[in-house]
């Protein structure tokens, strides 16, 4: 699992790639401040891919985060990777 980590407060498209065991598969959940992201991508798939998910700006005045966590057979934790978005 990685993707860019932080985000500017304008916001903007952002991908994570996932490196999954052939015909394995995934499921991506958010936690945290969701309502700063939109999703542009399925949060299930199969095998190695790219999920991609807008952040959108940052008009709060204080930095705001969100976790992904990707959960598939065999892997124990689960990995997951936080994003930072600025004020």
């Amino acid at each position: 699992l990685s993707g860019s980590n932080p985000a500017s407060s304008a916001g903007g498209e952002q991908r994570l790639t996932i490196n999954a065991v052939s015909g394995c598969a995934y499921t991506i959940s958010l936690s945290g401040d969701t309502s700063m992201i939109e999703l542009l991508d399925p949060v299930r798939g199969v095998s190695n891919g790219v999920f991609r998910f807008r952040v959108l700006p940052n008009r709060t005045g204080r930095q705001r985060s969100v976790t992904f966590t990707v959960t598939h057979v065999g892997a124990s934790p689960a990995p997951s990777i936080a994003l930072r978005q600025s004020s």
